[in-house]
């Protein structure tokens, strides 16, 4: 009988501390969800900074090119 007694009392406590628990990795997925985020937005920029480095290296290749065919020209 007195396990009987106990049971009650340990079901409530494990009920509070899962309602808890489960606050609490709501709260450190919502966390990590908003790092990720920031981290999308880095890579976002960085992809954007690459993206102009080589469009201007290709806007360099081709007007390198177009310099060398133009002097074979000019000279030839």
């Amino acid at each position: 009988m007195a396990v009987l007694k106990m049971e009650r009392p340990m079901d409530n406590w494990n009920d509070d501390r899962l309602d808890e628990l489960s606050r609490r990795m709501d709260e450190g997925f919502e966390e990590m969800r908003e790092g990720f985020a920031r981290i999308d937005g880095r890579f976002e920029r960085l992809e954007r900074s690459i993206d102009k480095r080589f469009e201007r290296l290709y806007l360099l290749l081709i007007t390198a090119a177009v310099g060398v065919v133009a002097s074979q020209f000019l000279t030839g």
